[in-house]
């Protein structure tokens, strides 16, 4: 393990006075942050971090999944997430099966199966009156526990349906979870499902949950322990992407920011990851909605880097990502960003557009040494 350098002792104070939240930090805490980061990033990846890359490129490959090159563009399509199977004739493995594959993915955020773990995360949307000749003209969407719906189906008497009846009541629980797998992103659920795979012991290396947000918040605090020598009992800690360099097994992530909703954060000032890892070493939550990708390769030579993600364009995507001169994340990934809740809404010379590599990265989570 790299030795930690400490900040000043009044920073100290306040950290272990104040505990992992509830502190401010201030430039020089980010100075030694930065140093830290740097420091860690020119070790080389350990043998954990070598496991989340090989599982996430296995499963890209079972997924079948989407590619995308260093300019945004989709190179080559994979199957989606609804998919029923992959074969024409029909003959096909569970594995072969793309939404068998996500619910294999909830199945491990819970470490449980299906009708006692995922259930409980999974829900199906639907709008009331939408399938009426005449809906109403606004329509609220609701949503139903995908346990409930699977205790239900499996309540149904279908005798009087005789040798059928098997045939629908898994016809019916099969498509209510293809509903719930596409009606609920999976993106965090991907994740967790790799650092399963390694494993990462659950609450203290790693935050298994169905939002990234819990565990780059659980990053967030390693690093304030970090900087005051602190124990690591987080693998992961929260470094600035823009003066760290990626290494394998690391994790960039960025912000969905909402279209038509206040943005919490001025167009000068202070970094956005600055901003937002002194909101939440505040204890405060100033973001919801983001997203994670595992980094699989490193380039330095062609400046670039490979991340997989799951829940990316509705499947288990590749994306190459552009480095800089002095080898972190560009600001330079290619045309204009998507929109992450629209991504087929029309740029304002009329063409359909979407970048997923131009993104409000905010934060590497760097993977222990």
């Amino acid at each position: 393990m790299l030795p930690l350098r400490i900040v000043c002792p009044l920073a100290m104070f306040m950290i272990l006075t104040s505990g992992a939240f509830g502190q401010e930090v201030d430039d020089t805490s980010f100075g030694n942050l930065a140093k830290q980061c740097q420091m860690r990033a020119s070790g080389a990846a350990s043998s954990k971090a070598i496991k989340i890359k090989d599982e996430a490129i296995a499963q890209l490959q079972a997924f079948n999944g989407n590619r995308v090159d260093r300019t945004g563009r989709i190179v080559f399509f994979g199957h989606s997430e609804a998919e029923s199977d992959q074969e024409i004739d029909g003959n096909v493995s569970p594995r072969q099966i793309p939404w068998r594959q996500v619910l294999g993915y909830w199945e491990k955020l819970n470490d449980r199966k299906i009708g006692e773990g995922a259930g409980g995360a999974l829900q199906v949307w639907y709008y009331p009156g939408a399938l009426s000749d005449d809906p109403p003209s606004v329509l609220h969407r609701k949503k139903i526990p995908l346990r409930r719906l699977l205790k239900f189906i499996s309540g149904l008497d279908l005798s009087q349906m005789g040798p059928e009846s098997d045939d629908l009541r898994e016809a019916l629980q099969q498509s209510v979870i293809r509903s719930s797998i596409s009606d609920v992103a999976w993106s965090a659920a991907f994740v967790s499902s790799i650092m399963r795979a390694v494993p990462l012991q659950e609450e203290t290396e790693f935050s298994y949950d169905a939002s990234h947000v819990t565990y780059i918040t659980s990053a967030i605090e390693q690093s304030l322990r970090d900087l005051v020598g602190g124990e690591n009992t987080s693998f992961y800690r929260a470094c600035d992407p823009d003066t760290t360099k990626p290494r394998i097994g690391d994790l960039f992530c960025y912000h969905r920011h909402l279209e038509g909703t206040p943005h919490p954060y001025a167009q000068k000032g202070p970094s956005l990851f600055k901003s937002l890892f002194r909101d939440i070493a505040r204890g405060e939550e100033p973001i919801s909605r983001s997203h994670c990708d595992i980094v699989v390769g490193v380039d330095s030579d062609s400046s670039k880097v490979t991340v997989i993600g799951g829940n990316v364009q509705n499947s288990v995507t590749e994306k190459v990502l552009n480095l800089n001169k002095k080898g972190v994340l560009s600001s330079a990934q290619g045309g204009t960003a998507c929109d992450s809740y629209n991504l087929d809404k029309p740029t304002s010379g009329g063409e359909s557009n979407c970048n997923p590599n131009r993104q409000k990265w905010f934060v590497l989570l760097q993977a222990a040494i």
